[in-house]
C-alpha cells in the first residue's frame, strides 16, 4: 500500500542538512520542516544580519509552496526559532514585509543553539493548498453557473472564474481559471489546424531548459497536466531579457496575429503583478485550437520568462 504522505524538495532551495525533505503533504495540508536563511544559488547564509535571513527564509517558503500548489497566503502556521530575542522587533519588520496583510497563527520561541555557524533562526510552517475551499461537485468534466459565477470542474482540479487581484497569485489559481477560460471560449471557423512550428516567436525570447525556473516549471507543469485531459498542449518556455517588457511582447504577438484567422480571446487576458496573459482562439469543431501567451517578470531571481502553449482539442 502507497504512503498518503507526498515527501518533496523543490529546486531551487537550500540542501536540506540530514536525512530529510523540506515538504511533506497529505491532500491539501502542507508541512514545510526547519529552515534557515541559506541562499540556495550560493548554499551560503543570505547574510549575517536577522532581517535578510528572515527574508530569504519566507523566498524559499514561497518556493517550496509554489512546488504544491500554495502560497505564502496560505500558511496556517508558522514557528520561529530565535536564538537572540533581541532581534525579535527586526524579524518582526523583515516577516511583515514578506507576509504582507496575511497574518497567520505564529509561536515564536527562544533557543540556545541552531545546527549551523552563523544562522541566527529557522522556521517552519503548515499551510494548505490555495484550492483548499473549492468543492469538486461533479468528478466529470463539465461546467456548472452558480452564484453568478461559472466554475469549471475537472477530475482533481477545482476551478473559479474569478480572479482576485493581488501581488503573486498561486500557480495553480491561474491555470486553473486559462483552463475554465480557454475550455469555455473555443469556437468552429473551420480551418486546419495549426502546429507549433508555425507559432511566432519573439525575436528575441531564448528558448529554457526546464530546471532553470522554478515559477516557470510549476507553470508548465500545472498548464500540461489541467490540459492533456481534454486534447494535446505543446509549449515552450523562453528567458526574457531584462529591457523587454510584456507590453512589447503582447504587441509583437498582436501584430503577428493580426492577418490570420486567429481570434483573441477576451477570457484568456489577465494583467497582475504576477502573471500577464493573453490568448486566441481558432479552428472547426473537429479541431478547436487556443494559443496562449504568458510572462511573468523576476520574482525569486530566476529571470522573467515566457510561456507559449498551444492547445488542441480532441
Amino acid at each position: 500500500m502507497s504512503s498518503r504522505v507526498e515527501t518533496s524538495t523543490p529546486p531551487h532551495t537550500p540542501h536540506p542538512i540530514g536525512p530529510y525533505n523540506h515538504i511533506a503533504k497529505v491532500g491539501q495540508f502542507i508541512t514545510i520542516g526547519g529552515t534557515a536563511g541559506f541562499d540556495p544559488a550560493s548554499g551560503e547564509l543570505a547574510g549575517p544580519d536577522v532581517s535578510t535571513q528572515t527574508r530569504q527564509i519566507l523566498t524559499s517558503f514561497a518556493v517550496m509552496l509554489a512546488s504544491v500548489g500554495s502560497d505564502l497566503e496560505h500558511i496556517v502556521h508558522c514557528n520561529v526559532f530565535l536564538k537572540d530575542m533581541g532581534d525579535f522587533d527586526e524579524m518582526n519588520r523583515a516577516y511583515s514585509e514578506q507576509l504582507g496583510n496575511h497574518r497567520p497563527a505564529r509561536t515564536v520561541i527562544g533557543v540556545a543553539e541552531l545546527p549551523k555557524p552563523g544562522v541566527l533562526l529557522t522556521m517552519n510552517v503548515t499551510a494548505v493548498t490555495s484550492d483548499v475551499f473549492g468543492r469538486c461537485i461533479d468528478s466529470s468534466l463539465s461546467v456548472v453557473r452558480y452564484d453568478g459565477r461559472v466554475r469549471q470542474f475537472a477530475p482533481g482540479l477545482h476551478v473559479f472564474i474569478q480572479v482576485r487581484e493581488r501581488p503573486m497569485q498561486p500557480i495553480r489559481s491561474i491555470v486553473a481559471v486559462l483552463l475554465a477560460a480557454l475550455l469555455l471560449t473555443l469556437v468552429g471557423c473551420g480551418a486546419p489546424p495549426v502546429t507549433f512550428a508555425e507559432v511566432p516567436v519573439h525575436p528575441e525570447m531564448t528558448p529554457m531548459e526546464r530546471g532553470s525556473n522554478s515559477i516557470a516549471d510549476a507553470f508548465a507543469s500545472s498548464l500540461e497536466t489541467s490540459l492533456t485531459e481534454r486534447g494535446t498542449v505543446e509549449l515552450q518556455l523562453y528567458s526574457v531579457p531584462n529591457a523587454v517588457m510584456w507590453e512589447e511582447i503582447d504587441g509583437f504577438y498582436s501584430s503577428a496575429l493580426a492577418e490570420s484567422d486567429w481570434k483573441l480571446a477576451a477570457e484568456l487576458q489577465q494583467e497582475s503583478a504576477g502573471i500577464n496573459t493573453t490568448g486566441w482562439m481558432r479552428g472547426s469543431f473537429a479541431s478547436e485550437q487556443g494559443l496562449m501567451v504568458g510572462y511573468a517578470p523576476d520574482m525569486l531571481g530566476d529571470g522573467a520568462f515566457l510561456i507559449v502553449a498551444l492547445f488542441s482539442e480532441g
